[in-house]
């Protein structure tokens, strides 16, 4: 039962991760200005990978 628990959680927290990461790459090609949103792209980034591990560790707690 934990396994299949744990891959939920871990569907969810891809699919979180590249709903963020997909946002903010769509947000440059809007813009067009890959130097300054660089930065906003590798923020972007290590925020979902941030999210994806607090969201693993909010749902290992048993309900």
């Amino acid at each position: 039962m934990a396994g299949m628990s744990d891959e939920w959680t871990l569907g969810w927290a891809i699919l979180l991760m590249v709903a963020v990461f997909m946002s903010g790459a769509i947000h440059v090609l809007e813009t067009r200005s890959a130097l300054r949103y660089s930065f906003v792209r590798a923020g972007t980034l290590v925020g979902s990978i941030a999210a994806c591990w607090l969201i693993l560790r909010l749902l290992q707690v048993p309900m």
